[in-house]
């Protein structure tokens, strides 16, 4: 995981620890450490961790298994790991040769197209993306989302070869995304920007904790007019009622209140 800058190891709107499981071994309590140092996080042996979180409903917990992988607690809900999500089915669709609507409004040309997708969060979007052939460099602000989402691409791609070369081409930044465009040169095929909805419709328990950690600033102007400067196309998965501040679409593709322009 690349080092945090100061600035972006403050950005979590929530308390956070890191710790680890009883019963882990000497290593498994170095790394933990080791993992809280990079964060700039307190880290806390498991007793006083589980009493630092029932303290108080809006604390978070960052846990290393005995395997290795964090496992985390955020707002003191069961302890959640990666996984893929909706993502899983989307990539089966790919495979069985069914467009995805994504991928589709991206218009990307060629095997190796080069997109940046300004709100990483767990990597769905990208995994999806990266598997119809393009690269992707993704960006996500909350250092902790971005580690935990670090090792669960790194695992999913030691499943196996399909897997490690869809992994392989997921390039991981943390920061605002405004910043890391303006830290890169060149140009892209295409951005794609997917802010946290309102008020989704759907429900998930996954989702929905980490909704109330993750950041809900809306796109700004100045992000959408930077990612409209250096790609191709940009594309936004916004609700009807949140579009009111983006130029009127190119292409519209609507299903119930989702939308992708």
């Amino acid at each position: 995981m690349p080092a945090l800058s100061k600035k972006y190891a403050e950005t979590s709107r929530v308390h956070w620890r890191v710790t680890w499981v009883h019963g882990a071994t000497a290593e498994r309590q170095s790394e933990a450490r080791d993992l809280a140092a990079l964060l700039r996080l307190e880290v806390l042996r498991p007793k006083d961790a589980s009493q630092w979180l029932s303290e108080a409903r809006t604390r978070s917990l960052l846990i290393l298994r005995r395997d290795g992988r964090p496992a985390v607690r955020p707002h003191g809900e069961k302890p959640w790991v990666w996984h893929l999500g909706m993502a899983k089915s989307r990539l089966a669709a790919l495979r069985a040769g069914q467009p995805d609507r994504l991928v589709r409004a991206l218009s990307l040309t060629g095997e190796d197209a080069l997109v940046f997708d300004g709100h990483l969060g767990l990597a769905h979007d990208a995994l999806v993306v990266a598997a119809s052939g393009a690269r992707v460099v993704g960006s996500e602000i909350d250092p902790v989302l971005g580690y935990v989402t670090e090792c669960g691409l790194r695992a999913l791609g030691s499943t196996g070869a399909e897997m490690r070369a869809i992994v392989s081409r997921i390039d991981l930044r943390i920061g605002h995304h405004l910043d890391v465009l303006e830290g890169m040169s060149g140009r892209f095929d295409a951005t794609m920007f997917s802010p946290m909805f309102i008020a989704p419709d759907f429900t998930s328990p996954d989702m929905e904790a980490w909704r109330r950690l993750a950041s809900h600033a809306p796109l700004s102007p100045q992000a959408l007019a930077k990612a409209r400067q250096c790609s191709e196309r940009v594309v936004i998965k916004v609700l009807k009622e949140e579009i009111e501040h983006l130029p009127p679409p190119h292409r519209l593709e609507e299903r119930d209140k989702r939308r992708v322009v």
